[in-house]
């Protein structure tokens, strides 16, 4: 039969220019349904930096694309009061912040930090406040736990928590 086909050219014929484009249009699909199921609402990053005596700079990143309703933003200790406006950086996909806050003599120790709307906007934050000292305290806050207090002084289980909740979570 198969000779009968192709005496008869109906056979059909696989060329190294169809091959070509097939290829092509199954990278394309690929590429397309890839995106489409990515995780367009990254998390956010909240970052305090301690400038010295209870002054920080702090650093907000969350992503262009919000659920409608949502309003994803840092809430800070009340006794923290800003000493410069948020000027907004210049990034592609994300919006970006960066201030500086006083905190007192204290600093941020004891207080607590949160994030609000994670639930409904179905996204966490990463939470990163580097001290005056170089210890770093990193946590991931999300619709269960938005909140974090800040310890007096960072344990090496609060770090490693830090890291392991983030690795977990994501």
């Amino acid at each position: 039969r198969r000779r009968l086909r192709r005496v008869a050219g109906t056979e059909p014929r696989v060329t190294r220019g169809s091959a070509t484009r097939l290829m092509a249009t199954c990278l394309f699909v690929l590429a397309t349904v890839g995106g489409a199921f990515a995780h367009g609402l990254t998390p956010a990053l909240l970052s305090l930096r301690e400038l010295g005596a209870g002054r920080y700079e702090v650093t907000w990143r969350s992503s262009i694309l919000r659920l409608p309703g949502t309003n994803v933003r840092p809430v800070l200790p009340a006794r923290c009061r800003e000493t410069s406006t948020p000027v907004a950086a210049d990034e592609t996909e994300r919006l970006g912040f960066r201030w500086t806050i006083d905190c007192g003599a204290t600093g941020l120790a004891g207080e607590s930090i949160a994030v609000e709307d994670l639930a409904l906007a179905k996204i966490d934050a990463l939470l990163r406040i580097e001290r005056g000292d170089g210890a770093t305290i990193q946590t991931v806050l999300s619709a269960r736990a938005p909140s974090f207090t800040v310890p007096a002084e960072p344990s090496r289980w609060d770090v490693l928590r830090g890291y392991t909740g983030f690795g977990i979570e994501h």
